[in-house]
């Protein structure tokens, strides 16, 4: 595993200013009484719990025989999640869900409707210093990333490639409005 090494986003030297980042991050953090450090130690329990149950059933089910996902499986739980649209991203048009994140040392509750702003920020400023002539996402779901990097970078040429028939329907569709929603 040596072959790995972790590195700092700063120590990457991609440019990213610290107030680049908080101004991309803000909308998505959740403010103000209830969220603060205890509901984010109890909405990080609960992932733990999730993800240790998840564990459980895997590491068991492997042993049994039973309860691998299957491509269709996978296919329906994805095709289901790309089927709601780009509506998910819209703050006004649904509650938020947050998620703890740990950033800088601060403890967060983040909505997920902002991951996709907070790592096209980050592509963004890695395809500024590679310069790239194409794009390949694999996995591109509902092409969110693919979309805002291509109003951002027009001379680079985007290509996703998606498993599900939903998420290629709903990047399509947004491809051809006259603005991203």
């Amino acid at each position: 595993m040596d072959r790995i090494r972790f590195s700092s986003l700063e120590d990457l030297g991609l440019g990213l200013s610290e107030g680049a980042l908080s101004k991309t991050l803000r909308p998505f953090l959740a403010e103000g009484p209830g969220y603060g450090e205890n509901r984010w130690r109890a909405e990080t329990a609960l992932r733990g719990r999730r993800l240790l149950i998840r564990a459980v059933q895997y590491l068991f089910g492997r042993w049994l025989g039973i309860g691998r996902r299957s491509t269709d499986k996978v296919r329906k739980e994805y095709g289901a999640a790309w089927a709601i649209g780009h509506d998910r991203y819209d703050l006004s048009k649904r509650p938020p869900k947050f998620t703890p994140w740990l950033w800088r040392g601060q403890h967060l509750l983040f909505d997920a409707a902002g991951a996709p702003r907070f790592r096209s920020l980050i592509y963004g400023a890695v395809i500024e210093i590679l310069k790239p002539h194409r794009v390949l996402e694999v996995g591109s779901g509902d092409g969110i990333n693919l979309l805002m990097l291509a109003g951002a970078f027009p001379q680079t040429s985007f290509t996703g490639l998606e498993l599900t028939a939903s998420g290629l329907a709903a990047a399509r569709k947004v491809q051809q409005l006259p603005q991203l929603p």
